[in-house]
């Protein structure tokens, strides 16, 4: 597949976008939803834990269950696009460092032939080569 094709700019601008999401939460967001996964998580326990819980409360521990998945989906969805942006800037920074190792500069060579063995050895973990 070509990657300069209208479907990978399409899919690299809404990468582009949910990272400035991901990056855009602020110390007290975070705070609010950890305290809001803190409270539904203990919500569940308490609701689970009724020995003849009514339909009232077997429909709150199911809208309960469902927030908490849709948070939990979203965080990991979120964890995985900056995981991305992390790998796509160390990527970067190693392609620069050996384009300077190979142009003759001492001291990225030496950064070279230090990072060169991690990052083989993480295209291989990448390809299930382990």
């Amino acid at each position: 597949m070509p990657y300069n094709d209208e479907q990978t700019r399409k899919d690299e601008e809404q990468f582009q976008q949910h990272l400035k999401v991901a990056r855009s939460l602020t110390r007290e967001e975070k705070e609010i939803l950890t305290k809001g996964l803190d409270l539904m998580t203990e919500s569940i326990i308490r609701l689970a834990a009724i020995p003849s819980p009514t339909a009232e409360e077997l429909a709150l521990l199911d809208k309960v269950k469902i927030m908490m998945l849709e948070v939990t989906e979203t965080l990991g969805y979120m964890k995985d696009v900056l995981g991305e942006s992390a790998k796509r800037q160390a990527y970067a920074y190693y392609l620069h460092i050996k384009k300077l190792a190979e142009e003759g500069n001492p001291d990225a060579k030496k950064v070279y032939e230090d990072l060169k063995p991690d990052y083989q050895a993480s295209l291989r973990s990448e390809m299930g080569d382990n």
